[in-house]
């Protein structure tokens, strides 16, 4: 008798251990998707990320003035947003966007921070449509974030919206156009129009 209440108190135990494991496995499931949403912290710590990028603060060719304050996790994302947005464009095209995204953070209209600006709802099309989390970084990519770090290459005039052709005329019709590079449009907030409502670069 005492033997069948220890192997059903056995039974019982293993059936419950059990359980707990499935419902741990699920919950770390569910933390790790949401993980490879929201935070690219792990994933940029995978990647190499150059001594000379001087990650931290970039100061302007005469040293006088602070132009950006980097991460390592900045970093990257700014590679994920040109690869998302420009993957078909050279180098330049590329530096391009990453420089849209930096002068954003240095425009009061816009938030402070690299991932706040990428993340900003309804601003970048790869980040609502899931592009984004699917592409790593290549090469050029690298290439492009080297010639705005080492060779303190700005070539963006101040733009802050840029967009491929396309049927929609938002930005033609709301912003300043400044000049085209490759595929893309780039474009400033018209002067004396105030607060420009902002809508998703392309």
């Amino acid at each position: 008798m005492r033997a069948k209440n220890v192997l059903s108190l056995c039974l019982v135990s293993g059936l419950t251990l059990l359980a707990l494991a499935a419902s741990v496995h699920t919950s770390c499931s569910i933390t790790a998707s949401m993980a490879e949403e929201n935070d690219l912290s792990a994933e940029c710590q995978i990647i190499p990320i150059r001594q000379d990028w001087n990650i931290g603060r970039v100061f302007s060719k005469d040293e006088t003035s602070l132009l950006y304050s980097f991460t390592a996790e900045d970093a990257y994302l700014l590679q994920k947003i040109a690869m998302a947005e420009a993957e078909g464009e050279d180098t330049e095209g590329k530096a391009l966007v990453m420089l849209a995204v930096l002068n954003r953070t240095r425009d009061a209209k816009f938030p402070d921070s690299i991932r706040e600006v990428i993340f900003q709802p309804g601003q970048f099309s790869p980040v609502g449509n899931g592009r984004f989390y699917e592409v790593k970084p290549d090469a050029d990519c690298k290439a492009a974030l080297d010639l705005i770090l080492l060779e303190k290459w700005d070539g963006s005039c101040g733009a802050t919206y840029f967009e491929s052709e396309s049927e929609s005329t938002w930005h033609r019709d709301n912003l300043h156009f400044m000049f085209k590079h490759g595929k893309h449009y780039f474009y400033e907030e018209r002067e004396g129009e105030g607060e420009t409502i902002h809508k998703a670069s392309d």
